[in-house]
């Protein structure tokens, strides 16, 4: 049940942003996810867009940015800036990997626990690319 919640309240913010954005990009958008956001209600949440603030400066939830940013490479973006984010996700993950390494021998682990470790948290994470596409078909399943 909460995970439903959670779901609504991410979808209601994304509906909220995906509103105003500009035009052209909106119109990119495929209209049936926008039907599909517009179908979700929850009473219980509201969710206000602050124009004076940066969308990460707001409140919004971290599977919202991850969704719309999953939105933008799908269906706005044109190839040669698809390939440039892929590429910087790619390399932060990278950099995300290597500070676990890091912090594994921080704490006195040898290189080989540091290299076990590592390979476990590889296979254990989904990559951010994957979660936004499967948050994008689970929005057009229901």
């Amino acid at each position: 049940m909460e995970q439903a919640i959670s779901d609504y309240k991410i979808y209601i913010e994304l509906r909220e942003i995906i509103k105003y954005l500009e035009p052209k990009i909106k119109n990119k958008i495929p209209q049936r996810l926008i039907e599909k956001l517009n179908s979700v209600n929850y009473s219980d949440y509201k969710f206000v867009y602050d124009f004076s603030k940066e969308l990460n400066e707001q409140k919004v939830q971290s599977k919202t940015k991850e969704l719309l940013s999953g939105i933008y490479l799908k269906y706005c973006c044109d190839e040669p800036r698809k390939t440039e984010l892929i590429n910087k996700c790619k390399s932060n993950d990278e950099e995300y990997y290597k500070s676990v390494e890091i912090n594994f021998n921080k704490v006195g682990l040898s290189d080989s626990n540091v290299r076990e470790e590592t390979l476990d948290l590889t296979v254990v994470k989904e990559s951010i690319f994957s979660r936004i596409i499967n948050k994008i078909k689970n929005i057009f399943r229901r």
